[in-house]
């Protein structure tokens, strides 16, 4: 089975409740009409139509080879908003997400949104869909507008998604000085690369994976900029004392067990971080159908690994069949 973990959809009583709450958040049409995410005037990312209909995606994932994606939300997410218009915004993507898991249940299962901005919200929304619901994995984008998803307030609640024995599935937002990487569209080409690995490494520095070391991260595009990153994080641990205060050992032993994603646009970049971390921490994805996704390629890309066909069988859907508890 060929698993796709890292795509994106927009249910309509999302967009709805966006368009009700306003602030910083906007829906608008660009110069072609196209539908657009806005934050604070600056558009962010835009919509096409498989990011509203299940229809369209079963279509394009039987033309690409793909059996099944885990439906996440993507920016602008929930985190904009006071923590109970965020928690109305969960609430409205997990219903619905979980009402398209109910009508397609081999073809979709789903990631589900919580308030991150509260954490006591967050744990009850995470409570209703993973145990309500029947969700099997948690999404966080990686900043709560500014603040790093890592600090110790939030700590709780992984300590939660823990004992649920779920995945939690980090995403990049806008990264540090977006707003200097505007030309060339460079804040999404390249800058959300940095994000996750900034937020990867500040889960270990933090030593949050020390006090929650059951806690099973995966992070996006190939792990971002983590996977070339190691030794020099590790050379941090021995250099510098922040880097060392708050862990027990270097950055690589947390960051070794996390989880990686296929999305790379490059087999040799996707060989190596396979090499890094092994075929048994690695999964398909697509981030489909973002216009930095590739649904058409994203197979063909592990099957283009020179690696055992049950290394490759791991990576298409092995892992994720068995990460997020699915029925073989």
């Amino acid at each position: 089975m060929r698993i796709d973990v890292h795509n994106h959809f927009y249910p309509q009583a999302y967009l709805d409740e966006v368009a009700r709450l306003g602030g910083a958040v906007r829906l608008e049409e660009d110069k072609s009409g196209r539908r657009v995410f806005t934050i604070r005037g600056v558009p962010v990312v835009h919509i096409s139509p498989p990011q509203l209909d299940p229809e369209l995606r079963i279509r394009d994932m039987d033309a690409c080879g793909v059996d099944m994606q885990m439906l996440s939300l993507t920016m602008p997410h929930v985190y904009l908003w006071e923590p109970r218009a965020g928690l109305a915004l969960s609430q409205a993507v997990n219903d619905a997400f979980a009402e398209i898991v109910s009508r397609h249940p081999d073809r979709f299962t789903a990631a589900c949104a919580v308030p991150l901005q509260d954490p006591r919200l967050a744990i009850e929304e995470l409570e209703r869909a993973v145990e309500k619901l029947g969700f099997r994995a948690v999404y966080a984008i990686t900043n709560i507008d500014g603040k790093g998803i890592h600090e110790h307030d939030l700590w709780p609640f992984y300590e939660r998604v823990a004992e649920l024995g779920i995945p939690l599935f980090i995403h990049p937002f806008l990264p540090p000085g977006a707003d200097e990487m505007r030309d060339f569209w460079l804040q999404t080409v390249l800058g959300v690369l940095f994000e996750s690995a900034l937020t990867a490494a500040r889960f270990a520095f933090s030593g949050l994976l020390d006090a929650v070391p059951e806690l099973k991260l995966v992070v996006p595009h190939i792990g971002g900029l983590i996977p070339y990153s190691l030794g020099r994080l590790d050379k941090g641990f021995r250099t510098h004392a922040a880097c060392s205060e708050l862990i027990k050992k270097p950055p690589s032993e947390y960051l070794k067990n996390i989880y990686i994603d296929s999305v790379a646009f490059e087999r040799e970049a996707l060989q190596f971080a396979v090499g890094r971390w092994g075929a048994g921490r690695v999964m398909l994805g697509s981030d489909y159908p973002q216009a930095m996704g590739e649904l058409d390629t994203c197979v063909a890309d592990v099957e283009g690994l020179d690696l055992p066909e049950a290394e490759k069988e791991m990576i298409r859907g092995g892992n994720a069949q068995k990460l997020l508890g699915l029925p073989a």
